[in-house]
């Protein structure tokens, strides 16, 4: 009962697919009626089947699943967002958003020990493939349900959550509609200091609306 990472299942898939350098990989395309190289397509067709051993895969129904794996699929991550204090705000497929203080972990675990002299390493967690738990870079993760049993939950969804971030960012043509300006005048406004950008490049940038609001007349 126990999970591998993103890193391992990624070997066993590709032991058992064809690589994606081989020289007829065209011909193994077109006669598995693929447009372009797909691991997990390749893999289901051949049901994951190899020559050097007796192993397959198959799908299972959802009423086949036993409890204690659904428990496990339940505390998948759909989301994490870095907090001050070597916080993360996580989201799980249960619905349920908990915050988790990784303070302890960090001064336990050495190599967790840079996030903490590292603020913008930290702040570039992400999810690992699946929702398996989340990492930095490709070389420090922690599991998913270690983060769940660590973590305390708030009493909000992940639905909800995903609605006061969007309704409280505004991208730059939303910007101009809500201040009746152009977009050289938000450009001003941004070097002039008066509205900050969230996230984004010169084309594409990520307002906070209350901050926009907030410069109306």
């Amino acid at each position: 009962r126990l999970t591998i990472n993103t890193e391992w299942s990624k070997k066993w898939v590709m032991e058992r697919i064809v690589p994606e350098d081989r020289q007829n990989l065209g011909a193994v395309l077109r006669d598995n009626r693929l447009k372009e190289y797909d691991p997990m397509k390749l893999l289901l067709i051949a049901g994951g089947r190899s020559a050097q051993d007796d192993c397959a895969i198959v799908e299972a129904r959802a009423e086949e699943i036993p409890l204690w794996l659904s428990e496990r699929m339940s505390r998948k991550l759909s989301m994490a967002f870095p907090l001050e204090r070597h916080r993360v705000l996580t989201g799980y497929a249960d619905g349920s958003v908990r915050i988790v203080d990784l303070s302890e972990m960090i001064k336990e675990n050495r190599q967790m020990l840079v996030l903490e002299k590292d603020r913008v390493l930290f702040e570039s967690v992400r999810l690992q493939a699946g929702g398996c738990g989340i990492c930095w870079k490709d070389w420090l993760f922690i599991d998913a349900e270690t983060l769940y049993d660590a973590s305390e939950e708030l009493p909000l969804s992940v639905d909800e959550i995903i609605n006061i971030i969007s309704s409280e960012v505004m991208d730059t043509s939303a910007v101009c509609d809500e201040l009746g300006c152009s977009r050289q005048y938000v450009d001003k406004l941004v070097k002039e200091g008066a509205l900050s950008v969230i996230e984004g490049t010169n084309k594409t940038r990520i307002y906070r609306k209350s901050d926009v609001q907030r410069l109306k007349w």
